[in-house]
């Protein structure tokens, strides 16, 4: 649902702002009083789309929102140097320090990636040029656990790779991934080019600095999707799953959860376990 959410927040956004003149989104809410239609507001105004979708904003103190809506925190930018990696540093001390560390990397990196290269080309919808380098991020945090979500909208891993590899290399990995769908390749591919890549900046070792964090833990999972696939890893069952869409995303997502806990438990020689 939050995955879903995001999306829909990045793709509202980036329409407004590529528009000619003022933008005007209409969305029907659910009639009522009832604590369900109560909520959709909320998660609306919480996620900035209320206002964006034709409808006033709610005036009360957002930390007074329904416990399913009040935790989710929602961040965008366009350049590196605005931190990203800033927004995970409430969290320090609760979760494990050398989880921390990598998902701290692994987020700046893997924005800076999508900088440099999500949006090196058009992106095949039909839509005149999106001139910003755009991403778009959730953060929640509830029951102990956390969970980042951060897409772009761009050309997607399978376009992106030929742009930073040499097209050898990339044939000699893919020929392992032949059988696969193509998108689902790529990013098995991107995954095998992070582990090669650690004497090089900014070559894809976010995302892979990200699924190997949630490796070497047992709660949590991390989910890749970047056109029409999408890559996961279950820590708790440690247990990876896959699949393809009918429909392309037109870009690139990483989601992950990890848990959080006390610092006195969790910084005892900085294991991630």
């Amino acid at each position: 649902m939050a995955i879903g959410m995001l999306v829909v927040v990045a793709e509202v956004d980036r329409a407004q702002r590529m528009g000619r003149a003022e933008q005007r989104i209409v969305c029907k809410l659910p009639d009522g009083d009832s604590t369900e239609a109560e909520i959709v507001r909320q998660v609306l105004d919480q996620i900035e789309l209320l206002q964006r979708t034709s409808h006033a904003q709610i005036h009360s103190d957002r930390t007074s929102f329904d416990d399913s809506v009040r935790h989710w925190r929602y961040a965008t930018g366009t350049r590196v140097d605005e931190e990203p990696g800033d927004v995970l540093d409430e969290y320090e001390g609760r979760v494990a320090p050398a989880l921390m560390e990598k998902m701290q990397i692994g987020l700046v990196e893997a924005i800076t990636n999508s900088l440099h290269h999500a949006y090196q080309a058009g992106r095949l919808d039909n839509c005149r040029e999106f001139r910003e380098r755009r991403w778009w991020m959730f953060t929640h945090e509830l029951d102990g656990m956390l969970q980042v979500i951060v897409c772009d909208l761009g050309i997607g891993i399978s376009r992106s790779l030929p742009m930073k590899w040499d097209r050898n290399i990339l044939k000699k990995i893919r020929n392992f991934f032949r059988f696969l769908p193509p998108d689902l390749a790529s990013i098995k591919t991107a995954l095998v080019l992070g582990e090669t890549s650690t004497e090089e900046t900014n070559r894809g070792k976010g995302m892979h600095q990200i699924w190997n964090a949630l490796h070497e833990s047992d709660v949590g999972g991390v989910v890749i999707m970047s056109g029409s696939s999408h890559l996961a890893y279950d820590a708790e069952e440690a247990e990876t799953a896959e699949g393809n869409y009918d429909t392309s995303l037109l870009g690139t997502l990483i989601s992950w959860k990890v848990s959080v806990s006390d610092a006195a438990r969790e910084s005892d020689g900085g294991n991630c376990d």
